[in-house]
């Protein structure tokens, strides 16, 4: 059996998935790591995002299972971890991260949740990351998006 730290391997090492045995292991991997309930591997998603990815499908996996440990553990317990992992994004992953974070502030009660956690978020560089994600969101479409995410930016700046 693999230890959390090789299934962390493997996924990063296999997160672009350019062929069927680097999707079928970064699959595996995954799916290993959502069956610990184990909210610390929020971190390892976040690592293993990637817009250069050749499965968007599967990326989209990702998404899901951290969205999952909301009823896992508790939607607060789940969106602090996520605050607290957001530094372990891949730098090539800025798609992936705003659409993580569009799900949130598109959702009332997410969008809620995050505003009041990160009122009250004592790490300053995972605050100033996720503003800049959100103000990244506005940019794709102001008309759409600006009102849900302002409601978080004028509450915790």
């Amino acid at each position: 059996m693999k230890t959390r730290e090789e299934l962390r391997k493997q996924l990063i090492e296999n997160r672009l998935m350019q062929d069927y045995e680097e999707t079928e292991l970064f699959e595996e991997a995954m799916n290993k790591l959502y069956e610990e309930n184990n909210l610390e591997n929020i971190k390892y998603y976040c690592e293993a995002f990637d817009d250069s990815t050749g499965h968007y499908e599967v990326m989209f996996e990702m998404i899901h299972g951290i969205e999952n440990y909301d009823q896992v553990f508790t939607p607060e317990k789940a969106t602090e971890k996520l605050i607290n992992s957001v530094q372990y994004f891949n730098s090539n992953s800025k798609e992936w991260q705003e659409v993580l974070f569009l799900r949130i502030i598109n959702n009332p009660t997410s969008r809620e949740l995050l505003k009041n956690l990160l009122i009250i978020c004592y790490d300053k560089e995972s605050k100033k990351f996720i503003i800049g994600i959100l103000k990244r969101i506005i940019e794709r479409n102001r008309a759409k998006f600006e009102e849900n995410v302002n409601y978080v930016l004028t509450r915790i700046s």
